[in-house]
C-alpha cells in the first residue's frame, strides 16, 4: 500500500513539474511570436521508472521546430533577391533622372530640341532670338550630359561605399556567429538545451547570407562553419575576430572610367578594389547578396552607360566640328579648325612614305580623328612626324587617303575614339599559345595601358599592362595580363582573331563629363549660321547654309564604335535613344527577376513560418491542455493527501 501511494506521489509530482515546464514554454513562444528570428519551442518528455515500475515523466530537453533543408533554400534565394533589390534600386535611382525613351528629361529630348533650333535657324538664319535658341537648346544638351555623368560617379561611389559598410555587418555577423558557436557546443556538453542560442545564430547567419551567397555545414560538437559558394572559408576553426576574414577598401572619389582589376595587374594600373578573403580576390566569383549588387552598379551597370554617354558626347563634338562649326568643346580644349594642307596628296597618301603636311602640329595628337573638306572618309592620325607634318589611316583599315585631296582644303579635327575590333592578333614569339603575354595588332592607335579586352575564342579578360614604345614595344605590340591571376594568354588565339574592348574604354572616358559650349561660339552667336573657321560674320543675308548642313548631319547615319554595346550605325538621336533603351531593358529585366524572387522568397518564408513559427491560438490551445493536465496532477497529490489524513485518523 505504501509503494502503490509513493508511487502514484511521484508520478503526480513530475506530472505537476512537467506540466510547468511546458506552460513555461508555451510563455516564452507566446512572447516571442513577435521577435524576429523566434522558433517554435517544445518540452520533450521522457518516462521515469524505478525498476519496473513507472515513477513519471521528466523533460528531457526543449527543442525547437525547423525545417533545416527549407532554411537553406530560403536563404540561398534570400542572397538572390538582396542582389536583384540593391541593383533595382540604384537602376531606378539613376532612371529617375536618365528618363525613359519618350521623357522629356531624357538627353534624347535635348537632342531633338537641338535638332528643332537648327531647323528654326535655318528659316530665320539672321534672327537673333533663332541663334540663341540654338545656344540654349546647345546648353540643354550639354547640362544633361554632365548631370548625367555627376549622377553615374555619385552612384558608383555610394555602391563602393556600401560595399564596405556591407563587410563590416558580414565581420561582426560572423564574429557573433563564432561566440554562439562556442556557446552551443559547451550547452551540447552539458546536456543543456540550445535552442535559443541556435535561433540567435540563425538570425546571425541569414544576416550574412543577405549581404553575400554562403554554404555552411553543422559539425557534430553543434558548431556551423560557413564559406562563400566559390568554398571560401570564412568562418572555421581558425576565425579570429581580431582579423576578420573579409577586407575591401574603399575608394572616397570615382573618377570617370576607374574600373576593378584584380591584384594581378593591380601595380600596374590604377583601378578600384575588390571583395577580398584572406589574401584571395573573390569579386568574380560573387552571385548573389547585396555586395554583389553593389559591384554590378559599381564595375557593369553604370560604366557601361558612362562609355555609351562618352562616346555619344565624342561624336556630338565630331560631327558639329566636321561640319565647320565647333560648337562643343572637351572642357576648356579646342580642336583645331584653321589648317589645311599645304599640298595635294593621292589616294593611298597620307601614310608614313607620304605624310600630310600643315602648317603646324603643336595642337595635333595621336589618334586624333581628321576628315577633309572633299569627302566623307575619317581617319585618326597614326604619328606625330615633325613640328609640320603627321601620318594618317582610314579608321578601321591600315589603308591611306581613299581619295585624292587637292591642295589647302580645309581639315576637320575630332576627339580620340579608340576602337579596338577584328583586329590582327597574331602574338610574337611564342606562336599563339597559352602564356604569351606580347601580342602585336595591325595598329595600336588607342590601346591604352589598363585597357580591358577580350578575345572572342576564350572568356578569360586581360588588362593591358604596357604599349609601344615602353620596353623596346614596337608598332602595334601591347603586353597583357589575365585578370584573375595567372600569366599571359589563358588559351591559344589564332592570327585575326576578334578582340573587343571591355567598358569603360579610355581615350574620351569622362568626356561627358567635360563637354562644354564653346565660349568663342557662345559670345559669338552668329557663329552657329557661319560656323568658327571663318573670323567675321558673313555679309550674305539668309545664309542658311550650316544650319542646313547641320539638319542634314542630325538626319544622317554617324559612325559610332563598337565598344558601347550598341548600333555602330545611328543618328545622334537614335543612338541616345539606344542608350536610353539598353538601360530600360536593363531595369526591366531586373524587375522582372526581381518580382519571381520575391514571389518565390516569399513563398518559403511562409512555408518556414508555417513549420517553425509560432501559431498563438495553437499555443493558447495546448496551454488549456497543460493546464488540465496540471489540474489533474494536483487532483491526485489531494487525493494522496486526504487518503493519507484519513490513514492517520484511524490509526
Amino acid at each position: 500500500m505504501t509503494n502503490s501511494i509513493s508511487s502514484a506521489l511521484l508520478v503526480a509530482t513530475s506530472g505537476l513539474k512537467a506540466a510547468q515546464a511546458g506552460i513555461d514554454v508555451v510563455t516564452r513562444n507566446v512572447s516571442g511570436s513577435q521577435v524576429e528570428g523566434y522558433t517554435r519551442k517544445n518540452a520533450t518528455l521522457e518516462s521515469l521508472a524505478l525498476g519496473d515500475t513507472a515513477s513519471g515523466v521528466r523533460v528531457h530537453e526543449v527543442t525547437r521546430f525547423v525545417n533545416e533543408a527549407l532554411q537553406r533554400q530560403m536563404r540561398s534565394i534570400t542572397s538572390i533577391t538582396e542582389r536583384l533589390g540593391v541593383e533595382d534600386d540604384f537602376l531606378g535611382r539613376f532612371e529617375t533622372v536618365f528618363g525613359k525613351p519618350g521623357d522629356n528629361i531624357a538627353i534624347t529630348s535635348k537632342i531633338g530640341n537641338l535638332a528643332d533650333a537648327f531647323r528654326s535657324l535655318s528659316v530665320s538664319p539672321d534672327l537673333g532670338t533663332s541663334q540663341f535658341q540654338v545656344l540654349s537648346a546647345a546648353e540643354g544638351v550639354v547640362q544633361n550630359l554632365n548631370l548625367l555623368s555627376t549622377t553615374v560617379r555619385s552612384l558608383r561611389e555610394e555602391a563602393d561605399n556600401a560595399i564596405k559598410e556591407s563587410v563590416t555587418i558580414v565581420n561582426d555577423a560572423l564574429t557573433l556567429i563564432q561566440d554562439l558557436n562556442l556557446q552551443i557546443a559547451t550547452f551540447r556538453a552539458q546536456g543543456r538545451s540550445t535552442a535559443d542560442l541556435e535561433d540567435q545564430r540563425d538570425l546571425q547567419i541569414s544576416k550574412v547570407a543577405k549581404e553575400i551567397d554562403i554554404s555552411y555545414f553543422e559539425r557534430e560538437n553543434g558548431e556551423i562553419w560557413i564559406s562563400t559558394r566559390a568554398g571560401q572559408s570564412i568562418l572555421d576553426a581558425s576565425f579570429d575576430p581580431a582579423n576578420p576574414p573579409l577586407s575591401f577598401i574603399r575608394s572616397p572619389v570615382i573618377q570617370p572610367g576607374s574600373a576593378y582589376y584584380p591584384d594581378s595587374v593591380s601595380s600596374v594600373v590604377t583601378g578600384l578594389h575588390g571583395l577580398v578573403v584572406g589574401s584571395t580576390d573573390i569579386t568574380p566569383d560573387l552571385r548573389g547578396g547585396r555586395i554583389a549588387g553593389y559591384f554590378n552598379i559599381r564595375d557593369e551597370f553604370l560604366p557601361a552607360t558612362e562609355s555609351q554617354l562618352d562616346e555619344l558626347a565624342a561624336q556630338m563634338i565630331e560631327s558639329f566640328n566636321f561640319l565647320d562649326l565647333q560648337l562643343f568643346t572637351d572642357g576648356t580644349d579646342i580642336l583645331p579648325s584653321n589648317l589645311r594642307n599645304q599640298a595635294a596628296f593621292s589616294a593611298g597618301d597620307g601614310l608614313t612614305a607620304t605624310p600630310i603636311t600643315v602648317t603646324d602640329t603643336s595642337a595635333l595628337s595621336v589618334g586624333m580623328r581628321v576628315h577633309f573638306g572633299n569627302h566623307d572618309t575619317t581617319y585618326h592620325i597614326t604619328s606625330i612626324v615633325s613640328a609640320t607634318e603627321f601620318t594618317i589611316e582610314e579608321v578601321g583599315t591600315t589603308t591611306g587617303l581613299t581619295d585624292d585631296v587637292p591642295a589647302f582644303e580645309d581639315i576637320m579635327f575630332g576627339p580620340e575614339i579608340p576602337e579596338i575590333t577584328n583586329l590582327n592578333a597574331a602574338a610574337i614569339g611564342g606562336g599563339t599559345t597559352a602564356g604569351t603575354n606580347q601580342l602585336q595588332i595591325t595598329s595600336s592607335i588607342g590601346v591604352e595601358v589598363g585597357m580591358r579586352i577580350k578575345f572572342a575564342n576564350h572568356d578569360t579578360i586581360y588588362t593591358i599592362t604596357a604599349v609601344e614604345p615602353t620596353g623596346g614595344l614596337v608598332a602595334g605590340e601591347f603586353l597583357l595580363s589575365p585578370d584573375g591571376g595567372g600569366n599571359g594568354l589563358q588559351a591559344a588565339i589564332s592570327a585575326n582573331e576578334a578582340i573587343s574592348v571591355l567598358h569603360p574604354a579610355p581615350g574620351i572616358t569622362g568626356l561627358a563629363s567635360r563637354i562644354k559650349v564653346n565660349t568663342t561660339v557662345a559670345n559669338n552667336p552668329w557663329r552657329v549660321r557661319d560656323g568658327t573657321r571663318v573670323d567675321s560674320p558673313s555679309t550674305l543675308t539668309s545664309n542658311n547654309t550650316l544650319p542646313l548642313n547641320v539638319i542634314g548631319m542630325f538626319e544622317s547615319l554617324q559612325s559610332f564604335t563598337k565598344n558601347t554595346g550598341l548600333s555602330t550605325q545611328s543618328t545622334l538621336e537614335a543612338f541616345a535613344a539606344g542608350a536610353l533603351s539598353y538601360q530600360a531593358v536593363r531595369r526591366n529585366a531586373t524587375q522582372s527577376e526581381l518580382a519571381s524572387q520575391t514571389l518565390i522568397r516569399d513563398t518559403f518564408d511562409q512555408r518556414i513560418k508555417n513549420d517553425s513559427g509560432v501559431n498563438v491560438d495553437q499555443e493558447l490551445a495546448f496551454m488549456l491542455q497543460v493546464q488540465n493536465s496540471y489540474a489533474a496532477s494536483a487532483r491526485v497529490i489531494t487525493a494522496i493527501k486526504e487518503m493519507l489524513d484519513e490513514l492517520l485518523r484511524i490509526g
